[in-house]
């Protein structure tokens, strides 16, 4: 009981230091005993955040034992150095005792902020930056002068010591505790088979067979675009799906090729560009430069007076209005909305129906805008899109737009009021405060193009089910 209790007055006066505050000396009771109960302590605050966060099945890690009392040497040569410049070595104990007192306290509200961090990381909100930036720096910062203020009260030395101290207390615990990278995980996730093979899986890109694979099937691609026919207007089809990690946009992408064909002729006129792991050998990827490249061959073979480039975006989407292409470990260049532009420019495309699923997807339009362009974007330049889940067939705008209004009413101005309704009617009942706003902006020229375009369509259509129903017509 007696060492129960100095336990608890100790951590107290701990606390008190931590925060500046004044101590009685008295009620730090010095011990190896007591160290090491302060440092268990220490490795205990480890266990239990891991636990809250992964909960029963987790498994016992002691390989990060060596992360967490990483801090105990560096913490006790500064005890033993501060003692000896004050000309008090036999002070060094209650010093180092007075340290890891103080630290506990530290700790704990750095592994708060630490779990705080990683639970909202990928929100990337604001006060989850700001958790980082205080696990890295501020968290050491705060233990230094701590500890240095602590020996300066424990110590009374000279006026010269305590600028001494601090200096050394912060060079040694702030710098050895900001810079070093340490594995600090006791209890962690049981190791996952499928999950290693899901990891391997989205390293395919960077194997040596995708590496050659990809030219050839780029090229195959491009050979594979007839060219337009003359006096009919046909259509052509450019789908991108940007990110490799949710299979969403792989349905999609995959989706909307296949209505195109069938509802829309545009059989073999049509071009994918995917990251997906899944397809890494069997189609070209998306980058910047395979979308030049895929429009500059359509800008050669169709009629640029006549014929309608319909393309379709889908993936994540940045505030900088920056289009996400992610097949890791690959890095690829920007697709902004002036690169799209450039490229359709260059290629020579005229009409042009543009279709951009993403957050942020307003934020193309000003750029793409065009008397001879329709251009739609899932999501105000301001607000983002929903529905991109792993596991979804379709993002909420790509079923409302596309698998719905599209597929009812080929008209694509119709279409983009109908899903835009459905759309706001869906978040509404999901009760999403910021509704993404899907934008259009439709030149009269264009649209009058897509009427002339649909109209041809269905004359052929309908030209081509009287042939195939006429007696001996095979």
């Amino acid at each position: 009981m007696n060492m129960l209790r100095q336990y608890v007055e100790t951590l107290g006066c701990g606390l008190r230091l931590a925060f500046f505050l004044a101590i009685r000396p008295e009620r730090i009771h010095a011990s190896g005993f007591m160290l090491v109960l302060l440092f268990a302590t220490a490795v205990l605050f480890h266990f239990v955040r891991d636990f809250a966060v992964v909960g029963t099945e987790g498994t016992l890690m002691l390989f990060g034992l060596p992360g967490i009392l990483f801090y105990v040497p560096i913490l006790l040569a500064a005890a033993v150095a501060i003692a000896w410049i004050a000309g008090r070595p036999a002070h060094a104990l209650p010093v180092a005792t007075a340290f890891a007192a103080l630290s506990l306290p530290i700790l704990a509200l750095e592994l708060s902020a630490l779990s705080y961090a990683v639970q909202s990381a990928g929100k990337l909100a604001p006060s989850s930056r700001l958790a980082w930036v205080i696990w890295q720096w501020a968290v050491p910062a705060w233990l230094a002068l701590a500890s240095a203020v602590a020996a300066f009260k424990l110590l009374r030395p000279l006026r010269w010591l305590p600028g001494t101290a601090t200096v050394f207390v912060v060079l040694a615990v702030a710098l050895a505790l900001g810079l070093v990278f340490r594995d600090r995980t006791l209890w962690n996730k049981p190791y996952d088979e499928n999950a290693r093979q899901a990891q391997k899986q989205y390293m395919v890109a960077a194997t040596e067979d995708a590496i050659y694979q990809q030219p050839r099937l780029l090229t195959q691609t491009l050979e594979r675009i007839e060219p337009g026919r003359s006096g009919q207007i046909d259509l052509y089809y450019v789908g991108m799906g940007g990110y490799a990690r949710q299979d969403v946009f792989l349905r999609e992408i995959k989706a909307v090729e296949k209505m195109m064909q069938e509802q829309f002729g545009a059989r073999g006129r049509t071009a994918s560009l995917l990251n997906n792991p899944n397809t890494v050998m069997e189609m070209p990827i998306a980058s910047a430069t395979s979308l030049k490249a895929v429009l500059k061959r359509m800008g050669e073979v169709m009629n640029r007076e006549e014929d309608i480039l319909f393309l379709f975006m889908t993936s994540h989407g940045g505030k900088d209005h920056k289009f996400t292409l992610e097949f890791w470990p690959l890095t690829f260049n920007d697709l902004t909305p002036e690169v799209v532009r450039s490229a359709l420019d260059d290629a020579g495309i005229q009409w042009r129906v543009i279709v951009v699923s993403a957050c942020y997807a307003g934020g193309f339009i000003d750029a793409l805008k065009d008397e001879r362009a329709i251009v739609v974007a899932a999501a105000g330049p301001d607000r983002k899109s929903f529905g991109c889940s792993h596991e979804a067939e379709w993002t909420y705008f790509g079923k409302a737009f596309f698998d719905e209004a599209l597929r009812a009413q080929p008209r694509v101005t119709a279409a983009f009021e109908s899903a835009r309704e459905a759309v706001a009617v869906r978040e509404k009942t999901e009760k999403i405060d910021e509704h993404s706003d899907p934008q259009m902006a439709a030149g009269r020229s264009m649209e009058r193009q897509w009427d002339a375009f649909l109209a041809q369509h269905i004359r052929s259509s309908a030209t081509a089910s009287l042939g195939d129903a006429s007696p001996g017509v095979r």
